[in-house]
């Protein structure tokens, strides 16, 4: 990202320019609704937006040099607009591939930890913050880097798990994790688990269905550690989480699992009966004692 000679603001004008002429103000509309006013949008379907980008790279970006091109796509990956955001991943994703990654310093490559080092920076900016894009960047740059590099990766993205209070970066580990679930035998199956260890813990619903997610595909190749798992921490799922964990089981089991947290949901409100009942009983012991001092001093009155 740090090339002064290159300047990715020309490029983004354009791309910008052109997506305002594409778009379709209904469209904008209602894609900017259904993310509840995070991004804003130009009004493109995704199959148009991405359309126009790769054209515009292989007209406009292909002499560039790998290094400014990524550059470019952590750019856009700033923008306000989620087209644009798009446009990052995709620009960044083309380059995901062993002819451009390498971690022995290999002519015209890159290292897969300077990718997921900015990608990092740009969370802990606030730049990353709707489930769109992160579940996006992660099946599409992250995975890609994994799958390439796996050891330095995971390691790399498994210390996402500590950043609790960036809930997306959280998230984002968990998603990024999900094509190692398509593989019976796990090599970094712990690693797996101890990133859902710490993500579990945060109760902000993204982080607990991208929890729920990986523990659903878990269910798939490791059945019986991850029903284990499940039964010992459900109470650290909120429910909508708990739901998308158990949903590749089989009826049965999803309803004794789903029933676990629903005993505990019939316990709290026993314990919150219970505690109003008490505080009831605290004040009418007050008012009982208050009633008994006015008494007191009424007989203290007419003994004189």
């Amino acid at each position: 990202m740090s090339n002064k000679k290159f300047n990715p603001f020309p490029y983004i004008e354009l791309i910008h320019r052109q997506f305002q002429l594409l778009g379709n103000k209904k469209r904008s509309q209602n894609q900017t609704a259904y993310l509840k006013n995070i991004l804003k949008f130009h009004g493109l379907s995704t199959g148009d937006s991405r359309k126009y980008f790769l054209q515009f790279h292989n007209e406009k970006l292909i002499e560039l040099s790998l290094i400014n091109k990524l550059q470019l796509g952590f750019e856009l990956l700033k923008s306000d607009y989620g087209e644009e955001k798009v446009s990052g991943i995709q620009l960044i994703s083309l380059y995901c591939k062993i002819k451009y990654i390498s971690i022995n310093d290999e002519k015209n490559t890159i290292h897969p930890l300077f990718i997921l080092k900015n990608i990092q920076k740009l969370f802990e900016l606030d730049f990353l913050h709707d489930w769109a894009t992160v579940d996006l960047l992660s099946s599409h740059i992250n995975k890609k880097l994994i799958l390439i590099y796996p050891d330095e990766c995971i390691k790399f993205i498994e210390q996402w798990k500590y950043l609790n209070q960036i809930p997306w970066i959280q998230r984002s580990s968990c998603v990024s994790c999900l094509i190692l679930t398509k593989n019976s035998k796990i090599k970094y199956i712990d690693n797996i688990y101890s990133i859902i260890d710490h993500c579990i813990l945060n109760k902000y619903r993204f982080v607990q269905l991208g929890v729920g997610w990986l523990l659903r595909e878990l269910t798939i190749n490791y059945r019986e550690r991850t029903i284990d798992y499940i039964e010992k921490n459900y109470h650290h799922l909120i429910r909508e989480g708990l739901r998308y964990a158990l949903e590749k089981l089989d009826k049965d089991e999803r309803n004794r699992l789903m029933k676990f947290q629903k005993t505990d949901d019939n316990q709290d409100v026993l314990d919150k009966k219970k505690r109003k009942l008490n505080e009831l009983k605290e004040n009418d012991d007050v008012d009982d004692d208050d009633d008994s001092k006015v008494n007191r001093k009424k007989k203290r009155v007419v003994k004189k």
